[in-house]
């Protein structure tokens, strides 16, 4: 859960996102999940973002939330919590962060092992490559805001 404060959701396009790999490899498909929406009639938008993992005994689903929004629950054709240690790791600390128009940024990672999970700078694109080599499965929750009159287009 993360707390978003958009200065001009007006003029903003926030794009939130779940990535997927197992065993080293982008799971499809990809993203995993997302969530697009913007162009706010308040100026200003506040609220609570993030993404959570529902496991039953037969399934497993994602969703995503953001505020005023949230996506259904999505099963996963790919088991992520199948044994063996899990967790979920902060990109980012507690501060306040800004973002620039058109940057990616990751948030967060839930992370599987086998036996063990090893730390990682996950502000580092190659230490992100060799965590996703290394873990069993890694879910990367992602953000991007857009500065435009209009949705993006795709």
């Amino acid at each position: 859960d993360y707390q978003l404060m958009l200065p001009n959701a007006d003029k903003s396009w926030v794009r939130i996102w779940v990535e997927g790999y197992r065993d080293g490899e982008k799971v499809e498909p990809s993203p995993l999940l997302e969530l697009s929406y913007g162009l706010s009639p308040e100026k200003v938008s506040e609220g609570s973002m993030g993404f959570g993992i529902i496991h039953t005994d037969e399934r497993e689903s994602v969703f995503l939330y953001a505020p005023g929004i949230s996506t259904q629950p999505r099963e996963l054709d790919v088991s992520f919590t199948d044994g063996g240690i899990g967790g979920w790791t902060y990109a980012i600390d507690s501060k306040r962060i800004g973002l620039e128009p058109g940057e990616t940024v990751l948030l967060g990672a839930y992370r599987q092992g086998d036996q063990y999970l090893r730390t990682y700078d996950l502000q580092d694109e190659g230490s992100i490559d060799k965590m996703i080599k290394e873990d069993k499965t890694d879910l990367l929750f992602k953000i991007r805001v857009d500065s435009q009159e209009e949705p993006p287009r795709t």
